[in-house]
């Protein structure tokens, strides 16, 4: 009777320990999900969600549509990223309003390259030099033609001989 009774207690211990145990367990485990949605939402809020904005920043661009990048006071790797997209935001809105400039005829419109790499802006200052040139040359061939077209009209208006307009 005495080893029936402290088998059945140490059946009992044991059935303790075990749901003990089995709770310790359930507990740890809902922990661990609590802890992998956490850094789940924490990741996607802090990496994911700029990122996905930024990518569809960077499509809408690729399209030709300028549009206001939102700012991030970030000193990580996203922070650097979305600082070099605002930059290329400013440069595209430099470029537009210096090629409409242009388009207006206003060659003095002052316009700097993003840097000595910035194959587009030294491409823009150039097509900006070729076209002055071209106007200055067009207006030298204006006046040279109206200066002739005058000339011509006072040789039509004066006699025709060329004794009487020596004279």
């Amino acid at each position: 009777a005495l080893v029936q009774a402290i088998a059945k207690e140490s059946q009992l211990e044991e059935e303790a320990l075990t749901a003990t145990l089995n709770k310790i367990l359930i507990a740890l485990l809902l922990i661990t999900i609590v802890v992998i949605l956490l850094g789940y939402f924490g990741i996607n809020k802090m990496i994911v969600d700029p990122m996905r904005l930024m990518a569809k920043q960077v499509e809408a661009l690729s399209f030709g549509k300028i549009q206001e990048i939102f700012k991030m006071k970030r000193k990580d790797e996203i922070g650097v990223l979305n600082g070099s997209m605002n930059k290329l935001v400013d440069n595209v809105k430099s470029y537009s309003k210096f090629t409409e400039e242009i388009g207006e005829g206003n060659f003095e419109y002052e316009f700097a390259a993003a840097s000595e790499d910035d194959e587009l802006g030294k491409s823009l200052i150039g097509m900006r030099d070729q076209l002055r040139n071209v106007e200055e040359e067009s207006k030298i061939r204006n006046w040279k033609t109206e200066g002739l077209a005058k000339f011509a009209d006072i040789l039509r208006v004066t006699d025709t001989t060329l004794e009487a307009f020596s004279q």
